[in-house]
């Protein structure tokens, strides 16, 4: 259609529209619409720019709401949008008074494209923003019409101006910009703390109801957007009448349609229920400036799912919006019966059929603090079932009847089951449920009804017979889980012996000893044994009143139960009884006179009475006169034989497991004993005694066997008795005197109880400290010393230093400086240089040594950093560099690992004062590609490792500390540097370090660093165009390459490059495809300009060849990665241009005019692949070029290459794809 005849037509329907349009205003909207879209998509759409802002003015129905439509609506073109916008702000700039005041009360619908994903519709609405703030001081809002925004509009405009940068940068801004604005309290890094200041409540209250009454006018797209910014108030957004009118009727239509299947209501939309999934999470959020009412009602309605399936999004998405916004905090707020129901409904829940709701049910009922009457409640209710046949209690309101009555009709029957499953469930996931030793009586009582009473036959009575085989499964679940709870509760009551008089009456021994002789699987009796196991240890009285019956069903299970676990059951539980029998009897004869009378099955009197044996001693606290006997004794083999059946014993302790074939549950301490007495403590004291007696009077010649298992008994003792015993720091002046023994095995034994005792006194062992370090550190460098003096000379050193000692000795060496560096961090500044020296030069903690080794030193390392304050641990962390760059390069690498570690725990204060040190040592090493240390190997893990660290840090700095930082970075890379021989500038390896610098830096900021791309264009431009000298060695994988010098030879147009020069261009490249990727700012780096300048060096890349055998170089990238590198950058660079004026140099230049004609294969291969990128992400709006590029591809369908062939026909088939049309018939 020429110019003149769309100028017709546009004037036509101006005629048809005004006239028509008064008399069938909605028949022509749509019509008038149309052409609004016609000419906003069009590509003349400049032409007739004049038209449009006609048809917008000039018609009889409003243009404002005409506009919002359209720039409101889901799904509509980003052309159509934008121009919409532009034509809103230019009816703001028209001086027509019949439209301020609609264009003011407008504004809440341009929170819809101000929060767009598309930066362009962002900017277009933020010029709209920017029209009604001009058009407020041209308008008299205190006079004329009166409205409830008059008073506060002009000054929310200017805010939203004043962070105009912010908005258009992210669009995560604006709903953070709201909350800070119009909540009471609000902490966002994204906006300033100030404007939550700006508004007081009432005028923030009126903005609210402003902006959601004109919200809820708008179409459900537009409601759910601004729904969203506005999230973050919480239950703010609730007191707006129309909101909560918005709540009830969604919840209604929800459960009309979608649970109750009333099909004469519409059903809720994808957007409906985003909708109603933002108003139920606005409820959860309660505000300490509100008293407005908890929907409690709303919220139990939203858990209910009814007889539906599980997938309908109606159903399933607002419960679990509310579960994973449960609070305890709401749960408490609401009342007593609410709360009730709404465990009840959490209950069902956590079994539902649905994958999301059962986890987020879950993790609700993990999360909320529910008391354990309501869990009592809860079981009440399961046996309640005789209500619904007696009725209730004479007086009680038939409503509150008919809600009892549902409330047992939803727990008992059919429906008992699994309601009891889940709830056991819950309380064995339920942790830290408090007073969960309340529990303990009801859990008994439902523990006789699930095993003895007639409750369960009841239950299987109501279910169909088809069942009957799960229900069987399901009782037997429940009996095992209730049995695991209750031994879970008892083990917890091990740290509070002895207990009061009313929970040990809540035991009842008989009802377990019953239990275990009705069950009907092995499973279950084994828990039943656990149980009982724990319990004697609870209240061991309890259990002498039932000693003959324990042990006659241990018997008769004995003789049926064969398996190994159910063997180990039986040790466990004679292990927790035998030790209450000798409490108040001590002869064993009358024991196993006893037992003897008892038919204990295959349990073999021998292995019998040796348990009892170990009981014995068990039972007598340590206070037997023949272990004192042996222990004062001079004889060493009795000294080592007690000793180690002293270790093995608290070993053995610590070691049992109480399993079961779907839990395990491991208990803390499994004999009372542990609990010493006065009396007790005294002997331990004194035993301690005597075990330090003989770790001081052994001699290192004669008895390293008896003092190596005193030491070791030491240690054992400490970890089973953590308690803040004085005896324990007269251990440790002791033990850690011996570390200097010229006796490894024993040197390392004292390394480890020494950190053993650390662990439990803290900071009570401050007094030994600075002999324990003297000790350590002596006995490391001794060590070292002498390894490296007998590798040195030669010696076979297997005899008296061998391997194994040394590497305990060093592991021991570190687990003494964890438990130093833990509970003494704060104390070590006069030892920190020595101990990082250990740590960062000894070879044995650096990688490449032994696995165990270097993890535990790498925890330790970073227990450095997070222990001891930054101001004591950074001067020897970065003193130890220089000697660090002697060693090589994993303690080089171990330094500023240690350094980053040590950035990620700084405050912004401790940054201020640090940051300039610590990035001054990052450029000196950065500088080591250049130096080339002959102690540096592997210089590319080296640099990874110092460019990590200066990220780390410039992620914490402000834009005042960086850039400062980063212009040095600059003049740094561009000095020169020359060297002694010979004039000669170096400076290409500082460029290669500084641009894998600039790499990371754009990955980590990403558009944040994109304007610093302007401090490094002339550098770019430089490194892509001039040709390098070097005369750099660098690391190869067979021999060493020949170095050629870059060829200047351009008579063909191809150049030659070095190896270093190739690395440095890829880098170069590479950090431009990221600035170009991430450039979305709303001040471009990539404008016309830079375009122009950046194109030619960039595309003359296609035709440089890589250098003689790349393949040689292991830390070079290689000609494939350059060339998807070369492909990416050319067509980001197209994408981020976005204008065809700048596609059509690049097109021609970049791949087909100039580069498809080349000789090279490469070269013309490289074309295409750019042609094809510039198709698929330009697509339709590549087709302007088809008529300059389908020539080109005629002639390469031709090429004798096949690379280059299929490569064109694809581009052609592409193309026809997108154009609807066969290509060929232009070829």
């Amino acid at each position: 259609m020429s110019v003149g005849s769309s100028v017709a037509y546009v004037v036509m329907l101006h005629l048809c529209a005004f006239r028509k349009l008064e008399d069938d205003n909605g028949k022509w909207i749509c019509t008038l619409q149309d052409l609004y879209v016609f000419f906003a998509v069009s590509q003349s759409k400049n032409v007739f720019q004049k038209h449009l802002d006609l048809l917008v003015t000039k018609c009889k129905i409003s243009p404002v709401r005409f506009l919002s439509k359209i720039f409101t609506a889901e799904g509509a073109f980003v052309a159509v949008q934008v121009e919409s916008l532009h034509s809103f702000a230019f009816l703001c700039s028209q001086l027509d008074e019949s439209l301020h005041f609609q264009l003011l009360a407008e504004f809440p619908s341009l929170l819809v494209p101000l929060s767009s994903e598309n930066q362009d519709i962002r900017i277009a609405a933020m010029s709209c923003i920017e029209g009604l703030c001009t058009l407020c001081t041209r308008v008299n809002l205190k006079n004329g019409q009166s409205t409830i925004w008059s008073h506060f509009l002009e000054e929310l405009l200017t805010l939203i101006v004043q962070q105009r940068r912010l908005i258009l940068s992210d669009k995560n801004v604006l709903p953070s910009f709201l909350t800070s604005l119009l909540s009471s309290s609000c902490h966002s890094l994204l906006v300033p703390q100030t404007n939550g200041h700006r508004f007081n409540q009432s005028i923030k209250n009126d903005i609210l109801v402003f902006i959601l009454g004109s919200t809820l006018k708008l179409s459900t797209y537009a409601k759910l957007v601004i729904l969203s910014l506005l999230k973050g108030i919480g239950s703010g957004i609730m007191h707006v009448k129309d909101v909560e009118s918005l709540l009830f009727e969604l919840l209604e239509r929800r459960h009309q349609y979608h649970v109750g299947n009333e099909k004469s209501c519409h059903r809720l939309s994808k957007t409906e229920i985003g909708i109603l999934c933002l108003l139920l999470e606005s409820c959860t959020v309660l505000t300490s400036s509100s008293d407005g009412p908890i929907y409690e009602d709303q919220l139990l309605e939203a858990v209910q799912l009814g007889g539906v399936p599980y997938e309908d999004p109606a159903i399933v998405q607002p419960c679990v919006t509310l579960l994973r916004n449960l609070s305890t905090s709401l749960y408490r707020s609401l009342k007593t019966e609410k709360q009730e129901q709404l465990f009840r409904s959490l209950v069902f829940l956590f079994r539902t059929g649905n994958g999301d709701v059962q986890n987020a049910a879950k993790e609700a009922l993990l999360r909320i603090k529910f008391t354990c009457s309501t869990v009592v409640r809860m079981l009440d209710l399961v046996f309640e079932q005789e209500v619904s046949s007696t009725g209730l209690a004479h007086g009680m309101k038939k409503k509150r009847q008919m809600a009892s009555l549902n409330q047992i009709s939803e727990t008992s029957g059919k429906n008992a089951l699994p309601f009891l499953s889940s709830l056991l469930d819950i309380l064995l996931l339920k942790k830290d449920l408090e007073n969960r030793t309340s529990l303990i009586g009801p859990l008994f009582k439902l523990l006789r009804k699930i095993f003895m009473d007639d409750w369960v036959h009841d239950v299987d009575m109501q279910t169909s017979l088809d069942t009957s085989q799960t229900v069987s499964s399901i009782i037997c679940y429940i009996q095992q889980t209730l049995l695991l709870i209750l031994e879970d509760i008892s083990a917890s009551l091990l740290t509070n012996v002895p207990l009061k008089e009313d929970i040990l009456n809540t035991f009842d021994l008989k009802l377990l000893v019953e239990c275990a002789r009705s069950a009907k699987d092995e499973i279950t009796r084994n828990q039943v044994f656990s149980l009982l196991s724990t319990v004697a240890k609870v209240t061991p009285d309890k259990v002498l009143d039932h000693i003959i019956d324990i042990f006659t069903v241990i018997g008769e299970s004995a003789v049926t139960q064969l398996d190994s676990h159910s063997q180990r059951e039986f040790e466990v539980l004679i292990s927790a009884i035998v030790p209450c029998w000798l409490s108040k009897n001590s002869s064993i004869d009358t024991l196993v006179q006893l037992l003897q009378q008892i038919d204990i099955g295959t349990l073999s009197v021998e292995p019998f009475m040796q348990l009892l044996v170990a009981m014995k001693f068990i039972s007598d606290k340590l206070q037997d006169p023949e272990i004192a006997f042996k222990l004062d004794s001079g004889e060493d083999s009795g000294d080592i034989q007690a000793l180690g059946i002293l270790s093995e014993t608290m070993k053995d302790l610590g070691a049992l497991r109480l399993k079961h074939d779907r839990r395990a549950v491991t208990l803390k301490s499994i004999n009372s004993w542990g609990h010493l007495d006065e009396s007790a403590v005294e002997s331990f004291k004194q035993m301690c005694l005597v075990i330090v007696k003989l770790v001081d009077d052994s001699s290192d010649d004669c008895n390293i066997a008896l003092k190596i298992a005193a030491v070791s008994a030491l240690e054992v003792l400490v970890y089973k008795f953590p308690s803040n015993y004085s005896i324990f720091s007269t251990c440790l002046a002791s033990v850690s005197k011996h570390i200097q023994s010229d006796n490894l095995v024993v040197s390392s034994c004292c390394l480890r109880t020494t950190g053993a005792l650390l662990n439990v006194l803290g900071q009570r062992a401050l007094p030994e400290l600075p002999s324990i370090m003297e000790n350590l550190l002596k006995r490391s460098c001794i060590v070292s010393s002498s390894v490296s003096s007998r590798i040195i000379s030669g010696e076979d050193n297997t005899s008296t230093v061998s391997t194994d000692s040394r590497e305990s000795l060093f592991m021991s060496v570190i687990l003494a400086l964890e438990a130093i560096v833990d509970k003494l961090g704060g104390f070590l500044n006069p030892y920190l240089g020595e101990i990082l020296k250990l740590l960062v030069l000894h070879p044995k903690f650096a990688p490449g040594s032994d696995t165990k080794l270097k993890l535990k030193a790498d925890v330790v390392r970073k227990l450095i950093t997070e222990k001891i304050p930054v101001r004591l641990s950074l001067p020897p962390l970065l003193s130890v560099y220089s000697e660090a760059m002697n060693s090589g390069d994993s303690s080089v690498s171990i330094v500023f690992e240690m350094l980053g570690n040590s950035v990620r725990t700084m405050d912004r204060s401790t940054i201020a004062a640090h940051y300039a040190k610590i990035f001054d040592l990052c450029l000196v090493a950065l500088d080591i590609r250049r130096q080339r240390p002959v102690s540096i190997r592997n210089i590319d893990d080296v640099e990874k490792n110092v460019i990590n660290t200066m990220i780390i840090i410039t992620m914490k700095l402000t834009e005042t500390m960086f850039k400062p930082l980063f212009i040095r970075c600059i003049e740094w890379a561009e000095s020169n540097v020359y060297e002694i021989e010979s004039v000669r500038s170096t400076t290409t390896d500082r460029a290669i370090s500084f641009y894998g610098l600039v790499n990371k830096l754009a990955e980590s900021h990403r558009s944040l660093f994109v304007p610093y791309f302007k401090y490094l264009l002339d550098s770019c431009i430089q490194h892509l165009s001039g040709v390098e000298a070097a005369n750099i060695t660098l690391p190869q994988r067979k021999k060493k390459a020949k170095l050629q010098e870059g060829s200047n030879d351009k008579n063909d147009g191809n150049v030659t490059l070095t190896p270093h020069t190739w690395h440095l261009r890829a880098l170069v490249l590479s950090s431009l495809h990221k600035c170009f990727l991430y450039d979305t700012g709303g001040l471009k780096f990539l404008d016309s300009s830079n375009f122009q300048v950046l194109l030619k060096p960039i595309v003359s890349q296609l035709v440089v060849e890589p250098p003689a055998s790349l393949e040689e170089f292991t830390s070079i990238p290689s000609m494939e990665e350059v060339d998807d590198l070369l492909v990416a950058s050319v067509g980001q660079m197209a994408v981020t241009a976005g204008t065809d004026l700048l596609w059509k140099p690049l097109n021609h230049e970049a791949s087909v005019l100039m580069q498809t004609r080349s000789e090279k294969v490469r070269s013309r291969v490289l074309g295409l692949r750019i042609v094809k990128y510039l198709v698929e992400n330009l697509k339709e709006e590549y087709l302007v070029f088809l008529p300059e590029t389908i020539p080109f591809l005629g002639e390469l369908l031709e090429d004798i290459e096949f690379p280059v062939k299929s490569l064109a026909q694809e581009i052609l088939k592409e193309m026809e794809s997108m154009s609807g049309e066969s290509l060929r018939q232009y070829l």
